[in-house]
């Protein structure tokens, strides 16, 4: 019995895990590919999201990894743990158009 408990628990942990829901703030196993400094040029609260999301748009300083254009637009949950304002400048792990990482520089 406790053999399955465990296995259920990975699979629930596995699935939340790349729900596009965690994928705000989720950064491990090396999923997040592209890495660089931006400043926030432009917020954006996207109406008709659950939840709500907004979107950010970076003009990208220097790149450190993975193929990153010279601008790069991401969603993130609004209420999520890192609030974007314009002209603020991060170091960010990004996967596609979604949020791993964000540290203030």
């Amino acid at each position: 019995m406790k053999k399955i408990n465990s296995i259920w628990y990975f699979l629930i942990v596995l699935n939340l895990s790349y729900s596009p829901f965690s994928m705000a703030t989720f950064s491990t196993f090396g999923i997040c590919p592209d890495k660089f400094l931006g400043r926030v040029k432009k917020v954006k609260e996207l109406s008709n999201s659950e939840p709500r999301k907004m979107e950010v748009q970076f003009e990208v300083l220097e790149k450190y990894k993975g193929k990153v254009a010279s601008e790069k637009t991401i969603q993130v949950v609004k209420d999520g743990p890192v609030e974007f304002e314009v002209d603020q400048k991060f170091e960010l792990e990004t996967r596609e158009r979604w949020l791993c990482q964000a540290k203030k520089i």
